[in-house]
């Protein structure tokens, strides 16, 4: 039996309500995947099981359908969100779920217009069924502009034929234009190099389509020590003079915003504000990342998962999260304010 194809998007909300209500079965928890639904996680069989209790009446028992492939693909073709448990890393590639892939940027990507697919890799990109000497088209997306690219696997001899991505001399001189530093860098030096840019591919609704990031983080600690107000607990009276204070500072840990950055993007989660949009090369780069739960409510040091507890925010909106100490919003409740108070705007144009 397969899942049927009567469960939509609304029978899957209802069995997400019905799970934050009742929980889930300790035989139900699922083991290599969960569904992704407003920062909760979800074993994404279970929710089918349950869907199906909406849709037909019964729930559908796991031993009916498939696990994998068949349940994530069903739930992505609704619109919905599914992330692997363990990362997919491979050479300078690594998959951070199935909607984002991380590409550490080297000397082939500014000189030779591409970059090399591992086999590891095809699979997010769709491309596992490429064939010797095929190739299949791609559009990359870049602050709104698209640029032309190709999937090409090689004619050689190997068993598994090696894959490449081009892409046109208009977005190579993009990569040299953002990011000319390291375009002189490795002209000069062909060894490798320490803490390189990254691309990030993130995919949409379209096969072949993928919004490019240009992640550098050569800046990053210092974001992190200009978040002084949610860092710090004092609240000084005074303006101009010298002032001391006594109060705690929490510690943040640069690979937990790398990761935060480069698995939720640049935009803010709130209100889809872009600093490099509105403020060109000053703002390239730059985000503020909220922690869900408050540093200060931690007692002693605890672990941070990057991909669940930490999102990206414009300046503005993690002021208004924090506003209020005893009251600190989540990131629905603030969405909600704006989409209350800003001009009426329709639904579709929110970004998420």
């Amino acid at each position: 039996m397969t899942i049927p194809k009567n469960i939509t998007s609304d029978s899957i909300l209802q069995a997400i309500a019905f799970i934050d209500k009742n929980g889930v079965p300790e035989r139900r928890q699922s083991v290599d995947y969960d569904l992704i639904f407003k920062q909760k996680r979800y074993p994404p069989k279970f929710v089918i099981s349950k869907a199906n209790f909406f849709a037909n009446g019964f729930d559908l028992e796991s031993s009916e359908f498939s696990g994998g492939e068949e349940t994530n693909n069903f739930l992505l073709n609704l619109g919905f969100e599914i992330e692997s448990h363990n990362l997919i890393e491979s050479y300078s590639w690594t998959i951070l779920n199935n909607q984002v892939a991380i590409k550490k940027l080297d000397k082939s990507a500014f000189y030779h217009n591409g970059t090399g697919i591992p086999v590891d890799i095809r699979s997010f990109f769709n491309i596992d069924e490429l064939t010797k000497g095929e190739s299949k088209s791609s559009i990359l997306i870049f602050n709104g502009k698209r640029y032309q690219g190709v999937f090409r696997s090689k004619r050689d001899s190997a068993p598994n034929a090696r894959t490449q991505l081009h892409w046109h001399s208009d977005f190579a001189s993009v990569l040299q234009s953002e990011l000319p530093k390291w375009y002189d860098l490795f002209r000069n030096d062909s060894a490798e190099i320490d803490n390189v840019p990254e691309l990030r591919f993130s995919r949409t609704e379209k096969d072949n389509e993928y919004l490019i990031s240009i992640l550098d983080f050569e800046n990053l600690a210092n974001d992190i020590e200009n978040e002084q107000f949610e860092n710090l607990e004092f609240s000084p009276q005074k303006e101009g003079k010298i002032q001391y204070y006594n109060g705690k500072r929490y510690e943040r840990n640069l690979n937990n915003r790398k990761m935060a950055i480069e698995t939720h993007g640049l935009r803010c989660a709130v209100c889809g504000f872009d600093f490099f949009q509105v403020y060109g090369e000053k703002g390239k780069g730059f985000i503020e990342v909220h922690h869900i739960k408050p540093l200060s409510t931690f007692q002693n040091e605890d672990v941070v998962n990057p991909k669940t507890d930490l999102l990206p925010v414009c300046s503005n909106c993690h002021r208004m999260i924090h506003r209020n100490p005893q009251q600190i919003l989540s990131i629905d409740e603030l969405r909600q304010l704006v989409i209350t108070n800003r001009n009426p705007i329709p639904d579709k144009e929110h970004r998420e």
